[in-house]
């Protein structure tokens, strides 16, 4: 057997991903170019809860459910990568936002991501994942937690998870006879193929060579083997019914880990390794009655930690009495990944408390190493100034 040009397969190099900023959260927005961003993974996990009945019937036997809730989580891992112009936002940029709260751009100089209470600056966000032959639209999705690591001399990384209000799945096809200036377009073999029509969140394909102008037509109805489209076009016989997202416009690099650097109370220490994780511990508003899922989201008691690695040295000894003898005295992090100007990245934790950790002893001459975990606190109980992340 060998390669069959009609059945391509669907490869993780061919995926591309966007993110878009909704302006009334759940409000499908399609992917443009200038929302893509590089990742190495997006996972998607789509459950539709099918409780059996269980009242009384004369069989043994399971014969019938009944639909629930539906669940939508994903997850996204990739390289932290600026934008590579000071001043100019990542590809990340709307997820970092919708993580942290607020996005603050100085021109030519920075642009920084910190932390609000308030519930409007999370703003929700649509995402497409594009996989050539297939494709999967979020919508309402939510940025529950996020993460900032490095290890060794690895490049750097970042990684989201969350919720979404819901997904659109969109397959492929082939036309079942010509279509002449027409929003009508009949597929083949509808049974096989999956278009989810709707008004605002539909599938969006291309025909052909039909892309509407580089936005994809988004299936509004659908009857059958008969789909509706938002615009008229021309198409031959045979011709491929695709899911369609836009060329990307991405930019920077990631970052390579042997620029980088921590400092503890503004002394820089060597480490092996390092995490941050933001936890925004939101509530999943979903149990509401005709709801088919997921409808909004309350933000929870914000949890900030991480943990950072040592070998310890005569002159780091120092670290692991922090937490013993310290009386609980706070601390400022600093993490600066980068070194080129729009290629500098600084995590900032200006009160950080080190909790205990216990040295990992070796057997023979291999050196004593430590995990130091710690959690980042506010300055008071009005503040939102544990954590910041920049961009120079």
């Amino acid at each position: 057997m060998g390669f069959t040009a009609a059945l391509p397969h669907a490869l993780g190099r061919d995926a591309r991903y966007y993110a878009q900023v909704e302006s009334t959260p759940g409000t499908f927005v399609r992917a443009t170019g200038g929302g893509a961003f590089k990742a190495k993974k997006f996972g998607l996990s789509y459950d539709i809860a099918r409780e059996y009945r269980t009242d009384n019937r004369a069989s043994r036997s399971e014969y019938e459910q009944i639909t629930g809730k539906e669940k939508v989580d994903w997850e996204i891992e990739g390289y932290l990568i600026p934008s590579g112009s000071a001043g100019t936002a990542p590809d990340m940029g709307e997820i970092f936002q919708a993580l942290m709260g607020s996005e603050t751009v100085t021109p030519a100089t920075s642009v920084a991501y910190g932390l609000n209470n308030t519930q409007s600056g999370r703003q929700t966000l649509s995402m497409t994942r594009y996989m050539s032959v297939f494709m999967d639209q979020l919508r309402g999705c939510i940025v529950t937690s996020g993460k900032i690591s490095g290890k060794g001399s690895d490049p750097f990384m970042c990684s989201f998870k969350g919720r979404a209000y819901g997904a659109t799945f969109t397959d492929n096809s082939t036309l079942n006879g010509a279509v002449v200036a027409s929003t009508t377009n009949i597929v083949e073999a509808v049974d096989q193929y999956s278009f989810e029509p709707h008004a605002t969140h539909g599938s969006i394909v291309m025909v052909g060579a039909n892309d509407n102008t580089n936005t994809g037509y988004m299936v509004t109805g659908r009857s059958g083997a008969t789909l509706t489209l938002e615009a008229t076009l021309s198409a031959a016989d045979a011709a491929d019914v695709l899911p369609f997202a836009p060329a990307e416009t991405v930019s920077g690099s990631p970052i390579g880990g042997i620029v980088g650097s921590l400092s503890l109370d503004s002394v820089s220490i060597p480490i092996t390794g390092f995490e941050v994780e933001i936890d925004n511990q939101d509530v999943i508003i979903e149990d509401e009655v005709g709801q088919p899922g997921m409808t909004d989201a309350i933000p929870g008691m914000r949890k900030i930690s991480g943990s950072f690695d040592v070998r310890i040295r005569r002159d780091q000894v120092r670290i692991l009495g922090h937490r013993k003898n310290s009386s609980f005295t706070t601390r400022a992090v600093s993490i600066v990944i980068g070194s080129t100007a729009g290629r500098i990245c600084t995590v900032s934790m200006p009160q950080i408390e080190v909790t205990f950790s216990s040295p990992e002893v070796p057997d023979g001459s291999d050196s004593v190493t430590c995990n130091i975990p710690f959690r980042a606190l506010a300055s008071s109980g009005s503040a939102t100034d544990e954590i910041s992340i920049v961009f120079t």
